[in-house]
């Protein structure tokens, strides 16, 4: 029975947490501001397609 009653307190805390935090009014603007999304876009996008062309799988090695 004591198991019961602190899974219903569990619930009854998970639910509280989540109705005060908003989560369903998630929003990457309010989260993540611009300048954090502008350094994490890479400089150089090319690829070196020779050099994957020119690896090995592991099982060949």
């Amino acid at each position: 029975m004591k198991a019961v009653i602190g899974l219903i307190i569990l619930n009854i805390v998970v639910v509280v947490i989540a109705i005060v935090s908003r989560f369903w009014e998630y929003s990457e603007n309010k989260f993540i501001s611009e300048e954090v999304l502008e350094m994490s876009t890479p400089f150089d996008v090319t690829i070196d397609t020779e050099f994957l062309e020119n690896l090995k799988p592991a099982y060949e090695q």
